[in-house]
């Protein structure tokens, strides 16, 4: 009698991750271009307009991108020296977030469904957006010592970064739902709160 329990649990078990891994693996769609690819293309060719809703990272390539522009018109080399390292810090952050948030994505379902998602990521993801809201606070910031033609184009900036900060936050979010056996052990271990 023990035996058949046990066996029934294994063969439940098994039916039951081999289903929500059948699930994951469908074919998806993932719009968000390859960082790579991105940082690979000469200036020309990344896009270009900020006000279309691109993916985040291309949103965030035209802040960085209006950041430099901006850093050239100050005749303060102080002003566009943060300007300038404010840039630098955006882009590495963008970066990490958006490789993180490929390996999260990357879990095979079964993974998933038995451990939870991957909680080292998502922690290191969250690090990294805390990391971009202080670069938008300095960024605020620097604003104030600006002209008023600089300070509009600031306000454009610093709108388009919280909106990249939100997408994130969402897609972090996304990614960490869903049901697990053991996901709260998981949590536990890797100390996400």
């Amino acid at each position: 009698m023990k035996t058949l329990i046990i066996i029934t649990t294994i063969l439940v078990t098994l039916l039951v991750t081999s289903t929500a891994h059948a699930k994951n693996t469908q074919p998806t769609t993932n719009n968000r271009p390859n960082i790579a690819t991105i940082e690979g293309q000469p200036k020309s060719q990344k896009p270009e307009d900020p006000t279309s809703n691109g993916t985040p990272s291309q949103k965030f390539e035209n802040s960085i991108q209006k950041l430099e522009r901006v850093q050239e018109r100050i005749s303060n080399p102080e002003i566009g020296e943060q300007i300038q390292e404010t840039a630098r810090n955006q882009e590495q952050q963008q970066i990490k977030i958006e490789a993180k948030l490929q390996e999260m994505n990357a879990r095979p379902g079964y993974l998933k469904f038995i451990l939870g998602p991957d909680y080292k990521n998502a922690g290191e993801i969250r690090s990294s957006i805390a990391n971009l809201q202080n670069q938008e606070r300095q960024l605020t910031k620097i604003k104030d010592s600006l002209s008023d033609e600089e300070m509009q184009e600031m306000d454009e900036i610093i709108l388009t970064v919280q909106e990249e900060i939100d997408q994130y936050e969402q897609q972090l979010k996304d990614s960490l739902e869903g049901f697990s056996l053991f996901g709260w052990l998981n949590r536990l271990f890797t100390n996400y709160q």
